[in-house]
């Protein structure tokens, strides 16, 4: 198995890219307005970084051995570790004995949520409520 890379919506990444450019400009509005304040292009760059950042790093890797959320204060659980995995709320949360990793459907790519289910696919005797995808997903 490669490794499984389940990536950020456009959506996202469009919004941290107008986000930003209006604080920008707003930035620029103030400076030519005599309103000398760095906190807008301190908001600006912020959105910038979270931008770049979200079109350039995978919101969660799947390897071999564990899954990975990709943030600075990331959570990682090895696969063999798994205890529980439950849907709720438009979320999948994945349980090992130390530790929680929630999932965010709403913000994975659609061809990625598709990769999510087949690997989660793997795992039915983990499931403490029914698969909400057996019979929508299956072809």
């Amino acid at each position: 198995m490669d490794t499984i890379n389940l990536r950020y919506k456009k959506r996202t990444f469009k919004t941290c890219i107008f986000m930003g450019l209006g604080f920008l400009a707003l930035g620029l509005l103030g400076t030519v307005f005599d309103s000398i304040s760095i906190s807008n292009y301190i908001i600006a760059a912020l959105y910038l970084f979270a931008a770049y950042y979200y079109s350039n790093y995978p919101m969660i890797e799947i390897s071999e051995s564990e899954i990975k959320e990709n943030w600075w204060f990331g959570k990682r659980i090895a696969l063999q570790d798994i205890r529980q995995i439950k849907y709720f709320a438009g979320d999948y949360l994945i349980k090992s004995q130390t530790k929680e990793l929630g999932i965010c459907k709403s913000q994975l790519n659609i061809e990625d949520q598709q990769l999510l289910t087949d690997f989660l696919r793997q795992y039915e005797g983990k499931w403490v409520n029914a698969m909400p995808f057996v019979e929508s997903q299956t072809e």
